[in-house]
């Protein structure tokens, strides 16, 4: 949308403002890269807000700077400059962003997208689809064993397993809400 209303980047406006090209790009000066775009929706400051303390060194020996992580301590000060995006759209976002469901590389959003995590170390779970020449498998894996990251082993489950058990669940659920509806409503306050 940006790109199509011919809004320019942050590059251009810096090239403009200070003759710097570290950012610019001759004949993409309104084309918008979508990391660009999820910067601005990530980052608290277009809100109105100065955030302090948002890195920190390991050592006063070692002058490398790491990032905090979004839970760990923070000085916000609300107002303080002019706000681009609204707080009340910026926390919206924010919630969306976090139940994020993408296609897969077949363009289906799979049912337990999202929602799946792995017992032992807590990643998300990814849907992969394997196929041979005799049979075709669909499961959900360990992201951090997917993608090698920390030490977790080959956590899997098949999709249609998955989705028996769900079902049975379910069934037995509104069996025993339609047997016990008091109890049940009780339950559920």
């Amino acid at each position: 949308m940006l790109t199509e209303q011919q809004i320019p980047t942050p590059g251009t406006l810096e090239y403009r403002r200070t003759g710097s090209t570290r950012r610019y790009h001759p004949g993409y000066e309104c084309k918008w890269a979508t990391n660009t775009v999820v910067h601005i929706l990530e980052n608290r400051e277009y809100t109105g807000c100065l955030v302090n303390f948002k890195t920190e060194k390991l050592s006063y020996k070692v002058q490398a700077q790491c990032r905090k992580s979004p839970g760990e301590s923070k000085c916000i000060f609300e107002n303080h400059h002019e706000p681009i995006i609204d707080t009340q759209t910026w926390e919206r976002v924010q919630e969306l962003r976090k139940q994020r469901k993408r296609p897969n590389r077949y363009d289906e959003v799979g049912l337990f997208s999202g929602i799946l995590f792995c017992a032992d170390c807590g990643s998300v779970m990814y849907q992969q689809r394997y196929q041979t020449d005799k049979r075709k498998q669909d499961c959900y894996i360990c992201g951090n064993y997917k993608k090698r990251t920390h030490d977790c082993t080959a956590h899997f489950i098949r999709t249609d397993l998955l989705t028996a058990g769900v079902l049975s669940n379910l069934r037995k659920v509104t069996s025993y809400a339609a047997k016990h509806e008091a109890r049940f409503m009780k339950l559920l306050d």
